[in-house]
């Protein structure tokens, strides 16, 4: 038995409603979690590569924020584009601003064109 599942049946042994149960039966219920977690984990995975085609892009104007859609998928993190005749590097990935929508979003930060 490993050092954290050892270290689960303690935790779980601190459980109120599972001191009447004996040590096999707590490692039951621990496999038990353990495969829902595991299913769990499958299902996010499958959703993630079900996710919606395409990302959008969030970047800063002069005017103000602009949301911009495309249907390759994001770029990756610290990778500089070219829009609208300026720079600008790509900050982070996160969900798209637009409710419901499952895309991701680039969210871009301005780059000065004298770096």
């Amino acid at each position: 038995m490993g050092a954290p599942r050892k270290q689960r049946l303690e935790e779980l042994l601190l459980d109120r409603r599972l001191r009447g149960l004996d040590v096999h039966a707590l490692a039951d219920h621990l496999d038990k979690l353990e495969t829902e977690v595991a299913e769990l984990k499958e299902g996010l995975s499958r959703a993630v590569r079900e996710r919606a085609p395409g990302h959008v892009l969030f970047l800063p104007t002069p005017a103000g924020y602009v949301v911009v859609e495309a249907d390759e998928p994001p770029p990756p993190v610290g990778q500089v584009l070219f829009l609208e005749d300026r720079c600008f590097r790509v900050q982070r990935i996160g969900r798209s601003p637009f409710p419901n929508d499952r895309r991701p979003c680039a969210f871009l930060e301005f780059v000065p064109s004298d770096i």
